[in-house]
């Protein structure tokens, strides 16, 4: 599944975290096929805000609002009440332009939030190796586990005491204790 990063403000992330608001409205959509990851980066506004990614969700669909005279069009009338928008709020955040209600399903909340740039240096890293090595829970835990999609290289290893579902992409799967697994291992100078 492709993931994409995106900046809320910090009012609608309260309103994503209590689950009140399942519509995320943006100007733009993503050119992917849904359903896609969206990773969700809280914006530092007026002093509230953390600037840091707190969650993910997936993205099933999406909603269009169509400005129309003083209104909107749209196919799916609750949208509007689940973006938490005013049809006010949409027609002027629209400015005559049509406006993308993002659907928000399987949300995740994270235990601590990461910082935006710890993300993006994983995610280079990551797509730039030729080898990857995937230790433990890593693939139980998000969002690392949601990372393993930016891996591009030549050769996927994974250890991990149980079987995961990654095993199937894997070129070596070892089935034991990462610690014992790698502290076996002789370099030979």
């Amino acid at each position: 599944m492709k993931a994409v990063l995106i900046s809320i403000k910090p009012k609608w992330c309260d309103l994503i975290r209590r689950g009140r608001k399942t519509v995320e409205v943006r100007k733009t959509c993503p050119k992917l096929e849904v359903p896609f990851k969206v990773y969700i980066y809280e914006t530092m506004d007026g002093g509230r805000g953390s600037g840091l990614v707190f969650g993910e969700f997936v993205c099933n669909g999406f909603d269009v609002f169509r400005p129309i005279g003083k209104g909107i069009s749209i196919k799916r009338f609750p949208a509007l009440y689940e973006s938490c928008l005013t049809l006010d709020e949409i027609v002027k955040y629209a400015q005559g332009e049509p406006v993308y209600g993002w659907q928000i399903s399987q949300l995740k909340l994270y235990e601590e939030p990461l910082n935006e740039s710890d993300i993006n240096a994983a995610i280079n890293a990551i797509s730039d190796a030729d080898l990857l090595i995937i230790g433990g829970p890593s693939l139980a835990v998000q969002p690392a586990a949601g990372l393993i999609r930016f891996f591009n290289g030549r050769r996927l290893a994974v250890i991990n005491k149980s079987p995961t579902s990654a095993d199937d992409e894997a070129d070596i799967v070892i089935n034991g204790s990462i610690g014992e697994t790698l502290g076996s291992i002789t370099v030979n100078s």
